[in-house]
């Protein structure tokens, strides 16, 4: 029976691997890490890496990273052309 289940998954996974090729999804098999989400225009990240910044300068980059969010959110196309589902 454990044998008919794995089968069964194998096959499961590589349906999944043949829809994400049609859809244009490059599948690496060495890499089982999930990739690393973009920070919106780069500027944020992992805040132990800002802690040679004295607080001023962390003031002036938190001020540039809402900038720049502010922008995104007044935007008056922020789907990108897309029509919202519903």
């Amino acid at each position: 029976m454990l044998t008919l289940y794995e089968h069964t998954e194998k096959r499961a996974v590589d349906r999944f691997k043949m829809d994400a090729a049609l859809h244009g999804v490059r599948l690496d098999d060495t890499s089982n890490a999930p990739a690393a989400p973009k920070a919106m225009g780069g500027v944020s990240g992992d805040p132990d890496s800002y802690s040679h910044l004295s607080m001023d300068e962390r003031e002036a980059l938190t001020q540039k990273m809402m900038g720049r969010h502010k922008f995104w959110v007044q935007n008056d196309n922020p789907l990108g052309g897309k029509q919202p589902i519903g």
